[in-house]
Parts: C-alpha cells; sequence; structure tokens
C-alpha cells in the first residue's frame, strides 16, 4: 500500500506524471515513516470513502456524541460487495495538533 504513496519527484497521488497507480517515473520514491497517535479510534465496518470529517461516538456520561480521532479499517472489512481490506489503514484528523509527526524520511529507488 505505501508504494502507491510514494512518487518520485514531480509527480503526485493527484496529478500523476506517468498515470499510474504505482509510480514508475525514473528517479527515487520517498515514504515518511511516522509515528502516529490515533487517540480515540472509530472502527471502520464498511468502505467510507465519502468521509471528509471524524465520525462521531456516543460515550457514557458525555451529552453529546463525541468526535473520533482516527479511523481504523481492518483486513477483511468490505470495500464493495466484490472486495475486501487487505491490510490496515489508518487515517487521522489533525484536529487536536501535532498527532503526527514523521520519523524517517525512506528513499526508494525501484528497479525492475
Amino acid at each position: 500500500k505505501a508504494l502507491q504513496y510514494a512518487r518520485a519527484d514531480g509527480c503526485s497521488i493527484r496529478h500523476k506524471r506517468c498515470g499510474k497507480k504505482i509510480c514508475t517515473c525514473p528517479g527515487p520514491k520517498y515514504l515518511l515513516y511516522s509515528r502516529v497517535c490515533l487517540g480515540v479510534p472509530f472502527y471502520a465496518k464498511k468502505a467510507m470513502k465519502d468521509l471528509r470529517r471524524p465520525p462521531q461516538q456516543e460515550f457514557a456520561g458525555c451529552r453529546q456524541p463525541v468526535p473520533c480521532d482516527s479511523v481504523v479499517a481492518n483486513p477483511g472489512v468490505a470495500k464493495s460487495p466484490t472486495e475486501r481490506q487487505e491490510h490496515r489503514e489508518c487515517v487521522i484528523w489533525n484536529h487536536a495538533g501535532m498527532q503526527a509527526y514523521a520519523e524517517f524520511i525512506v528513499e526508494l529507488d525501484l528497479r525492475p
């Protein structure tokens, strides 16, 4: 999954210079290896592709629902009627500030 986001200089997820899901542009690719604080996670039971804000959960002692800090999709969660999640995926919101920081920058050179 990480290789999907590792891009050569000038090639991004939104503007794919190479036009491929996994970048095939010449030159090294870069990944950020990060520590992430998930806080109070929401565990997805289905695909949540249109989610733009953190989901809310009810907690005992709270008068109203509280927004979760992250969404976790574990392997096996349905992505579509025919596809299942193959790996653990975590999405965080930076609404509380400083939830993630890059610990390492990894340079990859993918040769066929």
